[in-house]
């Protein structure tokens, strides 16, 4: 194996074996040159081993195994980072299957601006029930309204590519989220700072998302926890504090579905996506209350 590629693509993966072979198995189907990117599978503690569905794929691909100590997916993407050989480094997670033509997407954009970051598209899978669909809506919302919203500018860590001395010189992931939820928007803050930031349509991934209500509510609960942390940063670091986006932005947000949907399907997502924030605000409370008890402790 050569000293450098192209790529490297970091799978962060924990106890799902099933959606990482899928994802593997879409890697193998990707037209670009085998031997311009390796893969680099990082086990985040899983309790049940992984050595057979890596060993399925080592004939077809370049794969190379990492353990992380179950610290969440920030410091499993940190290590792949530290481990990779590639030029350019591509993050996905298991439960996505990028299409035939992702890299050559990747390849073809930094070619044209090799010291920007781009974020690729990630779409809904067939498979998704409503809930999973009313997830990945919210994330089209935000594409779509990056726009109208510049101070919302991020991309989702299943579908991230970044030159790869330059994300390091930046520190990668920041290792104080542990679970994953505002560490992708986080880096895309600091990146922003530094280069540029693009989106790039054609660089596609399926999401697969098998959500009921209760792992829903808590996705996004879990996410305003995140927020919480995301702005406790930038106020610690002297930034600008928390921005409150106008009722129109949640307007436009629970009205979405409708642009796209049958009314009985689009009445649904519209409900999904109005508790969405519902669980958001209540994680982003429970976060600072968290924060708070938090500082009180380190002063006492």
């Amino acid at each position: 194996m050569p000293a450098s590629l192209r790529f490297s693509i970091i799978i962060p993966t924990r106890n799902r074996v099933s959606m990482l072979d899928r994802c593997l198995a879409a890697l193998e189907r990707i037209d670009y040159p085998g031997s311009d990117f390796e893969v680099l599978v990082i086990d985040d503690g899983s309790d049940i081993p992984l050595s057979d569905v890596i060993d399925r794929h080592s004939a077809s691909l370049a794969i190379r195994y990492y353990r992380s100590d179950g610290q969440g997916p920030a410091r499993a993407r940190n290590l792949g980072l530290s481990c990779a050989r590639g030029d350019y480094v591509v993050f996905t997670d298991d439960d996505c299957i990028p299409q035939c033509d992702w890299l050559t997407a990747f390849d073809a954009a930094f070619k044209s601006a090799p010291d920007a970051g781009f974020g690729g598209r990630i779409v809904d899978a067939p498979e998704n029930n409503i809930y999973g669909r009313a997830s990945q809506m919210l994330i089209t919302f935000l594409y779509k309204g990056f726009a109208r919203h510049p101070d919302l500018t991020f991309f989702c860590s299943n579908n991230l590519a970044f030159p790869r001395r330059r994300l390091m010189q930046l520190g990668g992931f920041d290792e104080t989220f542990p679970r994953a939820a505002g560490e992708d928007r986080e880096l895309c803050a600091r990146w922003n700072q530094m280069y540029q930031l693009r989106f790039l349509p054609g660089a596609v991934v399926r999401h697969h998302q098998m959500l009921d209500f209760r792992s829903f509510s808590h996705q996004h609960f879990r996410y305003g926890v995140g927020g919480a942390h995301f702005w406790s940063k930038k106020a610690a670091a002297g930034e600008a504090g928390v921005k409150v986006k106008s009722v129109d932005f949640y307007w436009q947000m629970i009205t979405f579905p409708f642009s796209a949907e049958k009314r009985l399907s689009a009445f649904t997502l519209s409900s999904l996506l109005l508790v969405s924030q519902v669980a958001n605000m209540a994680g982003y409370l429970a976060g600072r209350i968290r924060t708070g008890r938090e500082l009180r402790s380190t002063v006492d």
